[in-house]
């Protein structure tokens, strides 16, 4: 017994107890049988030691977007990290494995959900509970679906506006208000942007010399977060066309108006940016669709549609996205009204 509790007691100080504390909760832990590795160091805390801030919840120099709202872990091997709240206490609690990617599908959600007896999990204080409740859910909000497989879901689907190519590069990180197919059908142009990739964009992350999945991680957990407390779609409507100067061609797009636009979007920034998420000041935001590039030599296509019937462009946004490589990451607003 004094060898395991001198073992113990070193273990739970390296986590930056002190010797009293280190020797308290060992011998709680003996007690009740727990080897070492089973002794949970992270004790529990009053609420109150947690300073509301900006944006959310920091408890000792770490950043929360609030209690009980995971974001990514500060910890090496975990993917997820939540300030989980019960009563009037707190308790940082890790999860997920970060060596596992992002194979959710239904199959591998049930057999975890099995394995683990997700419906049995109710202590918030538990890495087992918010891994059924977050990563593994039976009701995910966010979407990781490539295009490809999009594509593969209607057998023989014919690729839309064949010979259409991507403009830009492959590596971008975009956070984007996807156009409904509907609009962007009234919008396309031959050998324009594809109905089915266009978008408002409300900014470009920088992503040279960042790890690009820690990156994406995070800004998934701020959009996730922003998304669930958005409680109304954004009324958007196309008002006209404009081009700009890009190397190369000049960009022709649809110039977009809509109420709370350029608040959600400031709202995003701010959020990523409390996050440590590098966004690119490069251009300023004008509120955009690319319909497509012309030469500059060349005069705007026509688009009478824009004029005859404005009434057909207008929507209701209730959703933002990440766009990178391949992939479109989807989080759906919590919308009441």
């Amino acid at each position: 017994m004094p060898k395991k509790m001198d073992r113990c007691v070193e273990k739970v100080k390296k986590q930056g107890y002190d010797e009293d504390s280190a020797w308290a909760i060992c011998t709680e832990s003996v007690m009740k049988s727990e080897t070492i590795l089973e002794i949970d160091t992270t004790k529990a805390a009053d609420a109150s030691s947690a300073e509301r801030v900006s944006g959310g919840v920091k408890y000792r120099g770490t950043k929360f977007p609030g209690f009980n709202k995971p974001r990514s872990s500060t910890r090496d091997g975990k993917k997820k990290m939540v300030l989980a709240k019960k009563g009037d206490k707190i308790k940082v609690v890790h999860y997920g494995d970060s060596d596992y990617k992002h194979n959710y599908s239904k199959e591998a959600r049930d057999n975890f959900r099995s394995r683990h007896n997700c419906s049995d999990q109710k202590d918030k204080f538990s890495a087992a509970y918010w891994a059924c409740k977050d990563l593994w859910s039976t009701s995910k909000k966010s979407i990781d679906i490539p295009f490809d497989e999009i594509l593969d879901m209607e057998e023989n689907a014919p690729l839309p506006y064949e010979g259409w190519r991507p403009h830009g590069e492959d590596k971008e990180m975009v956070i984007a208000l996807p156009v409904p197919p509907h609009i962007g059908e009234q919008l396309h142009m031959p050998g324009g942007t594809d109905v089915n990739d266009m978008k408002i964009t409300l900014m470009y992350v920088e992503t040279e010399g960042r790890d690009e999945q820690e990156l994406l991680d995070t800004i998934r957990d701020v959009l996730s977060y922003v998304a669930r407390e958005t409680q109304s779609s954004l009324n958007l409507n196309v008002s006209g066309t404009g081009r700009f100067f890009h190397e190369g061609d000049d960009v022709f797009h649809a110039t977009v108006d809509g109420i709370g636009l350029a608040d959600f979007r400031t709202h995003v920034l701010h959020h990523l940016r409390e996050f440590g998420v590098p966004i690119s000041s490069e251009h300023d935001f004008l509120p955009h669709i690319t319909i497509g590039y012309i030469p500059e030599h060349e005069e705007n296509p026509d688009m009478d549609v824009i004029y005859q019937d404005p009434g057909n462009l207008e929507w209701f946004a209730s959703c933002v996205e990440i766009w990178h490589n391949n992939y479109r990451h989807k989080f759906s607003f919590n919308t009441i009204f």
